[in-house]
Order: structure tokens, then sequence, then C-alpha cells
């Protein structure tokens, strides 16, 4: 999966493979159905989160880095 362009893997691919694989999970035996609701609910609300690309997430904290620079000259003057 890594060996793609950045552009084409998302975040929420990454989280899954490594963090949170809701997939394989199955159910504890005496399971509560408002947790199992609650664990689908939540993983989906990350998921929501989660939809942009690798080089997007990389590239938001350069972007942050340099309006953060331009502010500091604009200030400086």
């Amino acid at each position: 999966m890594l060996s793609r362009d950045a552009a084409a893997i998302k975040v929420e691919d990454v989280y899954r493979l490594f963090v949170f694989h809701n997939a394989t999970r199955a159910p504890a035996r005496h399971a509560d159905q408002e947790l199992e609701s609650q664990v689908y609910e939540i993983s989906t609300r990350i998921a929501d989160n989660l939809q942009m690309s690798l080089e997007q997430l990389f590239r938001q904290p350069e972007q942050d880095s340099a309006a953060d620079s331009s502010a500091t000259r604009r200030n400086a003057v």
C-alpha cells in the first residue's frame, strides 16, 4: 500500500491498516448492543474525518508554516 502515490492513499486507509481495523473485529461473546453501536458510530465519524490523502496531510503543515512566516514578516514591518 505504501508504495503507491501519496495522493492516492487516504489517511483513513493507513489508520485502518495500522491502528483500528474494525472489519476483523468480532463482538465479544456477551457484547452490549449499545456499546457495539457506539463503536460503530465512532468508527464512522473517524472515517469521515480522515478522508484527506497523505499528500494533503503532509502539505498542510508546510502551508501553515508558510502562512505563519508571511504573517510574522508583515507584523515586523
